[in-house]
């Protein structure tokens, strides 16, 4: 035998999900409102929307119109204040990076030129020319192919510029051989020279 609820106990159960809904409702809208102002309440402040709260009951039109006006004001001034953070992150990040891409663009495109005659060779950096004799570049060739890879070999090129020629080290800036232009320079040697005399 099957039963049925009563008409009142319907009503009940329609009157707790109308309940629910509409408190999933308000739930949703403050969340969104939440969500679209962009700023979180703390503790110390929402408990300060309580006792807030709790004095409107009190105030008359008056002193409501103002509350609304005034907040109005802060909310305004706080949404120009992050938006100048915002703007200010911004512009330290490209500061940044534009300061990243100049020293990039400071340390990289070494070259070697050679005169016609052959017993002379510039290394050109920064639109400076070092002049060096053929034999030291055949201690730089030797230097550069000595190391197994290029990043032993650049350790072995920065101490014979060490022991022989420091003044192209001190003229050029390069004191540090984690400089990535002493990876450029030993790549370089190492691909389009060879010792050719014995």
């Amino acid at each position: 035998m099957s039963t049925q609820k009563s008409p009142a106990k319907k009503r009940t159960t329609a009157k707790k999900a109308s309940t629910k809904k509409t408190t999933q409702k308000k739930t949703g809208t403050s969340k969104s409102r939440e969500k679209s102002l962009g700023y979180k309440q703390n503790a110390q402040e929402k408990k300060l929307v309580k006792q807030l709260t709790a004095l409107l009951d009190n105030m008359d039109a008056e002193g409501l119109v103002f509350l609304i006006e005034q907040a109005h004001v802060h909310l305004y001034n706080m949404q120009v204040v992050a938006l100048e953070e915002a703007r200010r992150t911004l512009n330290e990040k490209n500061t940044t990076t534009l300061r990243s891409q100049k020293k990039k663009n400071k340390r990289s495109g070494i070259e070697i030129t050679r005169s016609k005659d052959g017993y002379v060779y510039h290394i050109v950096y920064e639109g400076r020319f070092t002049m060096f004799n053929d034999d030291e570049m055949v201690e730089m060739i030797r230097a550069a192919k000595a190391g197994r890879t290029i990043g032993e070999a650049k350790y072995i090129l920065y101490d014979w510029f060490v022991r022989e020629r420091r003044d192209f080290i001190n003229s050029s800036g390069l004191g540090d051989i984690e400089e990535p232009t002493w990876h450029e320079l030993t790549a370089l040697i190492r691909k389009n020279f060879k010792i050719t005399r014995t």
